[in-house]
């Protein structure tokens, strides 16, 4: 009868849950090769380890554990333990597991809100600054558009959807569309900008 250390299903159930702990099972193979019982598979398995310190080469036994997370320690000890051992082995390192993706998770959402905020700064920074240029932002719009070119046509429209931010903010839509509507019939033939300009904002 097969014994659960040598069962190829428990293996794959231990090393599968982590890439680091993949080359193990050729290592384990190896290691419990003749071994009559766990123990003595076990035993085996730090003589691998054991003898890579020793020569100053790293096995693959030796190479994967020490690069072991605690959850994938956790993973390996499980390989050759009963049932029982080996469940409650596998469910704290999924507990280990689920902590450091929920800390991972936190972080991502840390680091967008950080840079949510930056962003807004930036902006608000941009806007007033537009506010202070007052009529002289129309004109370098103008100038933008005359310039007949893509980038020139990006930074107008980049304008414009500032422009309408702070008409918005200051109760001035109204004046900012007839605005709009008038730079959209005065450029017409610029097929490019006012294709930009309709995507922009939805004309």
């Amino acid at each position: 009868m097969m014994s659960s250390f040598d069962d190829p299903g428990r293996k794959i159930m231990a090393t599968g849950h982590s890439q680091p702990l993949r080359p193990v099972s050729t290592a384990w193979d190896d290691a419990c090769r003749g071994a009559a019982n766990p123990r003595n598979c076990r035993r085996a398995a730090r003589g691998l380890i054991k003898t890579g310190s020793q020569t100053g080469t790293s096995s693959p036994m030796q190479s994967s554990t020490t690069a072991m997370s605690e959850y994938q320690y956790y993973e390996f000890q499980a390989i050759d333990r009963p049932l029982s051992d080996a469940a409650e082995l596998q469910a704290r390192a999924g507990v280990i597991r689920d902590m450091r993706k929920r800390k991972e998770d936190e972080r991502l959402a840390a680091e967008r809100k950080r840079k949510e905020a930056e962003e807004a700064r930036a902006r608000r920074t941009r806007l007033n600054a537009l506010i202070e240029r007052g009529n002289h932002v129309w004109r370098e719009i103008e100038t933008e558009i005359e310039r007949r070119n893509a980038p020139g046509y990006i930074a107008a429209t980049g304008l414009l959807i500032d422009m309408k931010t702070i008409a918005d903010e200051n109760g001035d839509t109204a004046d900012f569309m007839r605005r709009l509507h008038s730079i959209r019939e005065r450029h017409a033939q610029k097929g490019r900008f006012i294709e930009r300009l309709n995507a922009s904002f939805g004309l």
